[in-house]
Order: structure tokens, then C-alpha cells, then sequence
């Protein structure tokens, strides 16, 4: 990609993560970056052109970065705590989420199917190694928790079910801290 078509993914991305998809206009596009609503045509031959490079971005970076986090984490411990660091989609929308799932089901789909290949195999992975290192239960199966996951994420997608209560930050930190540490309190804490 050239700088030009570089500038309008950035500015789109942007757009799109903060109004929603339906909520952009591509003139509104054209003005951040700035250049002629022709030209972004000219790269994108159309919104949803624009879009699937935007998803293709964060597919790469999410799989990019669970990659280096997994090499580089010492422990399982270490892993969990570089993920639940990870804030580079702390931006997107529940509007984007929304549109997203609503009038573009196939670039959704297209996520989720890209994420339950390639993503999620290698976080199993890891949650494996995690049981054999002890640092996770072993009686709780790697392929389920990554399938409870994956539902919590398919059920938080649909229209309607968050309706701007919270961040995708804020939902992000909040699944992962009960995945790394339950909902209840230690029974001694509890008592005290």
C-alpha cells in the first residue's frame, strides 16, 4: 500500500471505531485524511473494500501480537498478564461491534472463522502448556474453555446485549480477570 492508501485505512479505521460503520460516511473518510472521496473509491472500490482491509489489519496485529506475547511470556502467569495488557482495540465501538454483526454478518463471520482457525488454536495451545506447567487446573479442558470464550464473545457481538454499558476495555479486563481468577473471593478473604 501506498502512503495515500495508507492515510485512508488509518483515518477509516479510526472513523469506523469510533461512530460505527453505518454512522461513517466515506466523505467523512475523505476529509480526515484529506483527499477526494474519489480516490478512497479508486483504492477501496467501496465501503466494505475499506472495511475488509480494516478487519484484515486487526486480524494480523491481534495474531501478530498473541504470537510475540506467547513467545515472549516466561511463564503462564506472565502470558495472561501481557494479554490482559493488550489495549490496541481499546477504541472499537460497541457501534462497530454492533454494525459489524448487523449489515455485515459475512466480514463478521470472516473474523470469527479467521480467529477460531488460527487465534484460538495457538491460545489453546498455550492453556495446555499451562496445565502441564501447573499453573492452570488440569481438570478443566482446554478446548472447552477456549470454546466458553469464543460463546462469550459471539453472545456480546449481538445487537442490543450491551447498549453502550461498558468499554470493549472494560468487558475485555472483566473476562479475563474472571478466566484468570473466577468470580468468588477465596473462602478466608471472604471472612475476614
Amino acid at each position: 500500500m501506498n502512503s495515500k492508501a495508507i492515510a485512508i485505512v488509518k483515518a477509516g479505521r479510526r472513523l469506523f471505531f469510533e461512530q460505527g460503520i453505518q454512522e461513517t460516511s466515506m466523505e467523512q473518510v475523505a476529509e480526515a485524511v484529506p483527499v477526494a472521496k474519489m480516490t478512497i473509491y479508486k483504492y477501496f472500490q467501496s465501503k466494505e473494500g475499506l472495511l475488509d482491509v480494516i478487519i484484515d489489519q486487526m486480524l494480523e496485529e491481534s495474531h501478530q501480537h498473541l504470537r510475540k506475547v506467547i513467545a515472549e511470556a516466561s511463564d503462564t502467569y506472565d502470558l495472561f498478564k501481557r494479554m490482559m495488557e493488550y489495549h490496541e482495540f481499546d477504541d472499537v465501538s460497541q457501534s462497530f461491534i454492533s454494525d459489524l454483526v448487523q449489515y455485515y454478518p459475512a466480514t463478521f463471520q470472516r473474523l470469527m472463522s479467521y480467529s477460531e482457525e488460527h487465534i484460538l488454536p495457538e491460545f489453546e495451545e498455550a492453556i495446555f502448556r499451562g496445565q502441564q506447567e501447573g499453573y492452570i487446573r488440569k481438570e478443566l479442558s482446554p478446548h472447552l474453555i477456549v470454546r466458553f470464550l469464543i460463546s462469550m464473545k459471539q453472545f456480546l457481538a449481538q445487537p442490543g446485549k450491551l447498549d453502550g454499558c461498558f468499554s470493549m476495555r472494560t468487558i475485555s479486563e472483566q473476562l479475563m480477570t474472571m478466566l484468570c481468577h473466577g468470580m468468588l473471593v477465596d473462602r478466608d478473604q471472604h471472612h475476614a
